[in-house]
């Protein structure tokens, strides 16, 4: 057992050292979260440092350059309530069925064309991704072999609260919302290139990407606090 200790000395003292260098301000606020997978390979002539390369961080949305001026306040909430409503227009245009009226309901101006345009919609209301999560996100190979320790009788540090919670729920809503626009789109086009009339075309996938992205958007705002949504005049639908 005493000729062990060395070798933990030594395992721990790097363990130590990975630690500072990740709560270093610096590195934890770097655009884009990475996570440097380093392993201490214990020999009996002593302790080797391998790195064994980087991997970007998936917990951590990725940045959309949103100003969050207006974050939280009921001013960057109304565009995406504008979102919520103009997809009831190609929903309405599609149980004609209208695909021309569907097409121009899509094109909307709070219907934004590009991804990070439509995203960053979203991002300048939303919770910002914290300081604990940006941490977990740059040091997750150490934190996963930790097992989230954080001191004895103290909760895992990977346990989420309830703002980690909130912004993670915002960012997946905020991606379904884009996917399904972004496949309307694609399947409205397709639809639109077809000879047979449009009473007989199979409109079935169309109108499911519609209502996901309609879904995804209300699930967004119920998030927000209901005196916001009552200012906006957006009442959730039954």
């Amino acid at each position: 057992m005493l000729s062990n200790l060395p070798r933990l000395f030594l395992l721990l003292l790097m363990l130590l050292i990975a630690s500072a260098h990740a709560w270093n301000p610096t590195v934890a606020q770097t655009k884009k979260a990475a996570v440097v997978a380093t392993v201490v390979v214990v020999t009996g002539c002593g302790a080797m440092v391998v790195d064994v390369g980087t991997a970007v961080a998936r917990n951590s949305p990725e940045s959309t350059r949103a100003s969050g001026t207006s974050r939280g306040e009921a001013a960057a909430l109304k565009p995406i309530v504008e979102i919520d409503e103009a997809l009831a227009v190609p929903l309405a245009a599609l149980a004609l069925p209208d695909l021309s009226a569907c097409s121009t309901g899509l094109g909307t101006k709070a219907m934004l064309t590009k991804e990070k345009d439509f995203k960053r919609i979203f991002d300048e209301y939303s919770a910002d991704v914290g300081y604990k999560q940006k941490y977990l996100d740059s040091n997750a190979f150490g934190v996963y072999y930790t097992k989230g320790f954080d001191g004895p009788g103290r909760d895992s540090i990977d346990k989420e609260d309830p703002d980690t919670l909130l912004q993670e729920a915002q960012y997946g809503f905020r991606n379904d919302a884009w996917v399904g626009v972004d496949e309307a789109r694609a399947e409205l086009s397709y639809q639109l290139t077809q000879p047979q009339p449009v009473a007989t075309a199979d409109l079935r996938e169309l109108k499911m990407d519609l209502l996901g992205a309609s879904a995804a958007t209300t699930a967004y705002l119920k998030l927000a606090p209901t005196d916001q949504l009552r200012h906006l005049g957006w009442v959730a639908p039954e």
